[in-house]
C-alpha cells in the first residue's frame, strides 16, 4: 500500500471517528465502541464497527485517495439512530437481494445466504447447483443480461440491494432511481487474489453471516500461503504466456492484477508481470507475440462447447502455432463454458493457484492431485 494510501485510510478513520463521536442528545455515540476491522489483504476496504452500526468505505480503484461509496450497515432489527454518518444506508442482513454476476451469486451460497437471493443477471454463466434450482424453481428471478437488465423484473423482485461490478468512469444508469442500495463490488480491482477473496468478509456482514465468513477466508489464505511457499522452492521458474486474441485484440491480465499475481504466486515468470495495471490490458498480437514467441507454457482461458485442441487453435488464427508452447505441446486450456472458474476462482484463488503450479511445477504437486480447471489441450 502506498504512503498516500496509507494516509487516505488514516484520515477516513479520523474522520468517521469524529462523526461518531459527535452525535447529539439524541443518540449519544461516545459510550459505543469504535473497532476498525482489520484487514490483512484488502487495500480498498476501510470499517469501523460500533455498537448501533458498521460503516464501510471503498476506495476509488480508479482515483487513489477518494472514496468510490460509503455505506452504513445498520441491523435490520434496532431503530434507526438519528444523526447517522454520511453514506448509503443498508437494512442488515439483508434478506433480498440481486446479484449481477455469477461470481457474487456463488459466493452468497458458500456463505449459506442463497435463501435471500431472488434474482441474477447473466444466468447462461452460472453453474452454482443451488442457484440453478433457484431459477428452475422461479425462487430466483432471470433478469437478462447485466449489462441491459429486464427493468420489469427487476423491480418485480423486490430486492433490498443490488449487488453490481462498477467499472471506470461508468454510472448506473436507471438502476440508481430505484432507490434501492447499489453494492458497489469493486472486489475484482484488488491488487492480490487474496485481497479480492477478503471481501467475502464484508459481504458476509451484509448477510449476518460475518463469522462464517470470517472463518471461511481464514481456511482459504491458509491454503493460499502454503502453495505459494511450496511454489517458492522451485529451482526454476518457466516463461508463462496467457489466453488468446478476442477480434483485434489481445487481453492480457496486469502485474498488479488478482491473476497476474497468481501467476506469478504459483513460481511462473508471467511475461506481462511488467504491466501495472490491477485490471486487463488490451495489446496487438504483435505485441504479444514479440514478448512471448518464446514462451515455455501457455495457458488459456476460453468459453466453448469443445474442449479446444491444437488443430481447433491453429484454425482459429494460423498465427498460434508460431508460439513456442503450441510447437511443443505445452498448451493448457481451461475451458470456462464447461468448468465454474467464474463461480469459484474470485473468492478461492488457492484452487486455481495449485492448478498452475501443477503445470509449471509438477515436480512439487501430489501425483494422485486431481485438476477441476486446466487441462492439456490435445
Amino acid at each position: 500500500m502506498t504512503f498516500f494510501q496509507n494516509i487516505s485510510k488514516l484520515l477516513f478513520l479520523l474522520s468517521a471517528l469524529f462523526l461518531v463521536s459527535c452525535g447529539q442528545k439524541t443518540h449519544n455515540f461516545e459510550s459505543e465502541k469504535n473497532d476498525t476491522v482489520v484487514w490483512r489483504h484488502a487495500s480498498l476496504l476501510t470499517m469501523v464497527e460500533t455498537d448501533s452500526f458498521t460503516l464501510v468505505s471503498i476506495e476509488n480503484p480508479w482515483k487513489s485517495g477518494s472514496v468510490l461509496h460509503k455505506y452504513v450497515l445498520v441491523p435490520r432489527k434496532s431503530p434507526l439512530p438519528n444523526n447517522l454518518p454520511e453514506g448509503t444506508i443498508v437494512r442488515t442482513p439483508i434478506e433480498r437481494v440481486i446479484a449481477f454476476t455469477s461470481v457474487h451469486a456463488s459466493l452468497l451460497c458458500d456463505l449459506h445466504s442463497e435463501k435471500s437471493l431472488v434474482g441474477v443477471c447473466d444466468a447462461e454463466y452460472i453453474m452454482r447447483p443451488e442457484v440453478l434450482e433457484g431459477l428452475k424453481t422461479g425462487k430466483i428471478a432471470d433478469l437478462g443480461s447485466a449489462m441491459q437488465p429486464d427493468m420489469e423484473r427487476l423491480v418485480g423482485a423486490k430486492g433490498e440491494a443490488l449487488l453490481v461490478s462498477p467499472f471506470q468512469n461508468n454510472t448506473f444508469g436507471v438502476l440508481e432511481d430505484l432507490n434501492i442500495p447499489i453494492i458497489e463490488c469493486a472486489d475484482y480491482m484488488e491488487r492480490s487474489p487474496l485481497g479480492r477473496a477478503e471481501w467475502m468478509r464484508f459481504y458476509g456482514r451484509l448477510f449476518g453471516e460475518e463469522v462464517r465468513a470470517d472463518s471461511l477466508f481464514a481456511e482459504v489464505e491458509k491454503r493460499y500461503l502454503d502453495i505459494k511457499e511450496k511454489a517458492g522452492r522451485a529451482n526454476h521458474r518457466p516463461r508463462l504466456m496467457i489466453d488468446t486474441q478476442l477480434g483485434s485484440v489481445w487481453f492480457v491480465p496486469g502485474g498488479n492484477s488478482t491473476m497476474g499475481r497468481i501467476y506469478e504466486d504459483a513460481g511462473a515468470d508471467y511475461i506481462f508481470s511488467y504491466l501495472d495495471e490491477s485490471g486487463s490490458v488490451s495489446l496487438s498480437f504483435e505485441t504479444v507475440y514479440a514478448k512471448a514467441a518464446d514462451a515455455d507454457i501457455w495457458i488459456m482461458k476460453y468459453g466453448s462447447p469443445q474442449d479446444y485442441t491444437y488443430e481447433t487453435l491453429r484454425n482459429d488464427d494460423r498465427r498460434y502455432a508460431d508460439f513456442r508452447p503450441w510447437k511443443q505441446r505445452r498448451v493448457f486450456g481451461c475451458n470456462t463454458s464447461r468448468t465454474p472458474f467464474y463461480d469459484d476462482v474470485p473468492f478461492h484463488p488457492d484452487v486455481f493457484l495449485k492448478e498452475v503450479l501443477r503445470v509449471c511445477h509438477p515436480e512439487l504437486c501430489d501425483t494422485d492431485f486431481v485438476p477441476c480447471y486446466i487441462f492439456p489441450l490435445k
